[in-house]
């Protein structure tokens, strides 16, 4: 990443059971669950458990949060499938809403496309990865899901 460009610093991640928001608080990420789909309903918590992680790892399946344990050895926390990615609260509260919503919900794509793209290939602590069917970056800076 240039010198001269900020990482992003937060985005939220609406998955089929959850809201979270992804942020960056004094050069660590944190995930914090902020609102759960019940049903048709969109439940927001008024107690949000903040989890810091070591990375977060954005992949076409889910999101994932690498912690350390007490000894050291590593942890790995994941959400459900995710539906989409947003810049704003709002929006993701809004996609959280929608009805029938599926894994990489195609109402989500353009709002997901663009938070992968501004994540970008060398952001330190949010990871796109390219196995099969993961978000992935390509050199020339477009988004896209394999």
């Amino acid at each position: 990443m240039a010198a001269d460009i900020k990482p992003l610093e937060r985005f939220f991640a609406v998955s089929m059971t959850s809201v979270y928001r992804v942020s960056l608080e004094n050069g660590k990420p944190i995930v914090e669950k902020i609102a759960m789909r019940r049903g048709d309903k969109v439940v927001t918590l008024a107690n949000t458990k903040s989890d810091a992680a070591e990375v977060v790892v954005v992949t076409k399946v889910a999101l994932f949060m690498c912690t350390k344990g007490e000894n050291g050895s590593a942890i790995l926390y994941t959400s459900s499938f995710l539906v989409g990615l947003f810049f704003e609260e709002d929006d993701a509260m809004q996609c959280a809403k929608l009805q029938d919503l599926v894994p990489l919900d195609l109402r989500c794509k353009e709002a997901t496309e663009r938070v992968v793209s501004a994540i970008g290939l060398h952001h330190p602590y949010f990871l796109l990865r390219k196995p099969p069917g993961i978000f992935c970056l390509e050199e020339n800076g477009e988004a896209f899901a394999s």
